[in-house]
């Protein structure tokens, strides 16, 4: 079961799971956010970071 972190780094949300995420496979999740039209302005920038470990390698 994935667990969600917002807490621990200041600039960023932590997604962890020990789930085997195999080749082809993917694994899913979403951010939601309110924006007020009139008062909004800019862009929102997503990015990844994604680390794995060498078990059962």
């Amino acid at each position: 079961m994935p667990t969600f972190d917002a807490t621990s780094h200041p600039d960023a949300y932590i997604l962890t799971t020990n789930t085997v995420i195999g080749v082809g496979s993917k694994l899913s999740f979403g951010l939601n956010g309110v924006s007020t039209p009139a008062a909004t302005k800019g862009t929102l920038t997503v990015s990844a970071v994604i680390t794995g470990s060498d078990v059962g390698r």
